[in-house]
């Protein structure tokens, strides 16, 4: 052979034994790439046999076909364990997270939980910054996202979440505990299971960076709070209770308009207090209590919101005979003057 084909033979077999080491010690590293591809290999093996030399090529070509077909399983491979890694990357970051978190937070899950998100009502649900739907919306997560369940508020039925590191709060009726069960979807007589990916997470943020959710510790003044204020507002702005009806006996006005709504039903109000101010004019009617459930089908009787409500706390009007009540002891009583009798 040719000093040239001897060169050329050298540099194909030193670069064939390449692959081959390869073979023996990695399963993911791809064999015929760069300088070993098999582009140049061919090549190289073509100008032998163009050469004119008596040299077998046959095993080289052998050779070379193994790699070939070697090569598409080697980067599955390689694929697989890339995604093996990111996930193991992304369970240690979040363990590592909840540790964290449950440490300086004592109302968080000693042992948290994984959940699914269900897929039954939409695409994607809102994570919360706070229970209950009173706080802004980090973002959403997709269908069939795995999550960190950190905590559950039973008041409230919602859960404190972690998603990719992104704390929140999120509907405990939203998440299963398999993503078969999340995936099921139940339509009267049939059921059907959607195609997400298992452990699918898709955190879509609203605002960068990320909310901060609050966090169950915080949670419980927060909610002291509000109970407070709820409880000074419903002070302040006491239910109405319906007023009692006194000697069985409403009253109505005669003249009155007879509304006909939507489904063409005649809506009368009655009243409790023959001097009720929305008694305008007219011939006041009175009607037995007791008869209202007798009315014919079409009419519905309505309570007067003026007369037929009383506010609790209300202090009444002082009637004729609290006016007469007796001094207080040591304050002497001024007589009243007398008062000329009139005549209708």
């Amino acid at each position: 052979m040719p000093p040239a084909f001897r060169a050329q033979l050298v540099t194909l077999e030193q670069r064939l034994e390449t692959c081959y080491q390869l073979l023996l010690t990695s399963d993911t590293e791809p064999l015929l790439v760069g300088e070993r591809s098999e582009e140049n290999l061919q090549a190289i093996i073509n100008r032998l046999q163009l050469g004119g030399s008596t040299w077998s090529i046959v095993a080289y070509r052998s050779e070379l076909a193994l790699y070939r077909r070697q090569d598409p399983y080697r980067r599955g491979r390689k694929l697989e364990q890339a995604a093996a890694q990111a996930a193991y990357q992304r369970d240690s970051i979040q363990v590592a997270a909840r540790q964290r978190t449950a440490a300086a937070d004592r109302l968080l899950a000693a042992s948290p939980t994984m959940a699914y998100l269900n897929a039954r009502y939409d695409s994607e649900r809102p994570l919360q910054t706070e229970p209950a739907e009173e706080g802004k919306v980090i973002g959403t997560v997709a269908a069939g996202s795995l999550l960190s369940v950190l905590y559950r508020l039973p008041e409230t039925g919602q859960c404190y979440v972690c998603v990719d590191g992104v704390y929140g709060w999120i509907e405990g009726s939203d998440l299963a505990p398999t993503l078969s069960a999340a995936n099921e979807l139940h339509q009267e007589y049939e059921s059907t299971h959607t195609k997400v990916k298992p452990g699918f997470v898709l955190l879509h943020l609203q605002q960068q960076p990320a909310l901060a959710a609050v966090a169950p510790s915080a949670l419980v003044k927060l909610m002291e709070v509000r109970a407070a204020k709820k409880a000074a507002y419903e002070k302040a702005h006491p239910e109405p209770v319906e007023a009692p009806v006194l000697n069985n006996l409403v009253y109505l006005d005669a003249d009155q308009y007879l509304y006909l709504n939507s489904s063409h039903r005649v809506s009368v109000t009655y009243h409790v207090r023959a001097n009720c101010p929305l008694l305008r004019g007219g011939k006041i009617k009175r009607l037995p209590f007791s008869r209202i459930d007798q009315i014919a089908y079409p009419i519905e009787m309505e309570l007067c919101d003026e007369c037929g409500y009383i506010t609790p706390g209300h202090r009444r009007v002082a009637t004729a005979s609290a006016a007469h009540a007796k001094p207080t002891l040591g304050v002497k009583a001024t007589p009243a003057k007398p008062v000329a009798k009139t005549r209708k």
